[in-house]
C-alpha cells in the first residue's frame, strides 16, 4: 500500500510539475484517492476482523440477537401448544370422571 502511495504522488508531482494540472485539481483529486484508499482499507480490516473472531468462535451481535429472537418465539409457540395440549387433556380427564361417576352411582 505504501508504494501506491509514492507511486500516486510521484505522478501527480509530475503532471503538477509538468502544468498539466493546478494545484487545486491535483489537491482534490488526491484527496478523493485517499478517501478511496481508506474505505478499501477498512473494508479490508473488517473482513480480517470479522474472519478472526470467527475463528475464535466468537458471532457477531447481530447474529446472536436474531437467534435469541427466534428462540424467544419458538418458545412462545411451544407454549402455546402445550396450554392448547393441556387443555384437551383436562376435558377427556374429565368427561372420562362423568362417564365413571354415572356408572357407579348407577350400580349403587
Amino acid at each position: 500500500m505504501a508504494e501506491d502511495i509514492f507511486s500516486a504522488l510521484r505522478t501527480y508531482i509530475g503532471k503538477m510539475s509538468g502544468g498539466e494540472k493546478s494545484a487545486a485539481e491535483m489537491s482534490a483529486a488526491l484527496s478523493n484517492w485517499i478517501k478511496e484508499s481508506g474505505e478499501g482499507f477498512k473494508a479490508r480490516i473488517e473482513a480480517e476482523i470479522e474472519s478472526a473472531a470467527s475463528k475464535m468462535g466468537f458471532v457477531r451481535k447481530e447474529d446472536l440477537e436474531a437467534l435469541i429472537a427466534r428462540i424467544a418465539k419458538l418458545e412462545a409457540v411451544s407454549s402455546e401448544n402445550e396450554g392448547k395440549s393441556s387443555m384437551a387433556k383436562k376435558s377427556a380427564v374429565a368427561a372420562k370422571k362423568s362417564t365413571t361417576t354415572k356408572k357407579v352411582t348407577g350400580t349403587k
